[in-house]
């Protein structure tokens, strides 16, 4: 079979693609227990939203592709190994050296209610910058996922400018989704979420995420 250029050239994109966190959640056994009382953990367990959604759609056959930093040590290793298992390229992921993965506890109370205590800060996840995407395989992915959690955590600095550099690179033939998925709630969250929403094709907010982004009480 002959393939031309051009036919070589979407074959070899990838279906979806995304910058994100790489972390570990660890999880109370029992609900109704605080985190102040002492109890029982299981865990870790491979998360961060951009990687649980890209390894889902790998293993429904998606080509999927991952940029991001983390952690230099086994926590790290428990993520990328989910990842690559499942068919995920994680050949632009660096490992930040002397940076730990960043670890997530949950817990759960009686009513399903959930609460996070989160050690992200100063963690891998605080060196992404622009350097960690690349522009030619961003301009070759069908999809381009954005993830609220990963934004509002990248608001200044050259992590802002990793956000700002993966939004530039998306083709124009190409699709944007986003999942609004606030972890935090900061000032400017319109604001560092209006070009990417500008450009969106597919947003998939809950009915709170979509009154903070539209400035708005009612439904």
């Amino acid at each position: 079979m002959i393939v031309n250029k051009e036919e070589e050239c979407w074959i070899m994109k990838y279906d979806i693609l995304t910058a994100g966190f790489p972390l570990v959640e660890i999880m109370r056994k029992k609900r109704g227990v605080t985190f102040a009382q002492a109890g029982d953990f299981t865990g870790p367990y491979p998360s961060g939203d951009t990687c649980i959604m890209l390894d889902v759609a790998a293993r429904l056959g998606k080509k999927c592709c991952f940029f991001g930093p983390v952690g230099d040590d086994v926590f790290g290793k428990v993520v990328l190994n989910r990842l690559e298992i499942d068919g995920v390229d994680i050949s632009r992921v660096r490992v930040a050296e002397g940076y730990c993965t960043a670890v997530v506890f949950v817990r759960y109370e009686l009513d399903g209610t959930r609460e996070y205590l989160d050690f992200i800060d100063n963690s891998a996840c605080s060196t992404i910058c622009p350097d960690d995407i690349d522009a030619g395989m961003v301009a070759q992915a069908k999809w381009i996922h954005f993830s609220g959690e990963v934004i509002s955590q990248c608001s200044t600095g050259d992590k802002r400018k990793a956000i700002e550099k993966l939004l530039a690179s998306v083709a124009d033939d190409s699709k944007v989704s986003l999942d609004p998925n606030f972890t935090v709630d900061i000032s400017e969250m319109r604001d560092l979420f209006k070009p990417i929403i500008d450009r969106a094709d597919l947003v998939l907010p809950s009915k709170e995420e979509a009154r903070i982004l539209l400035d708005t009480r009612t439904d």
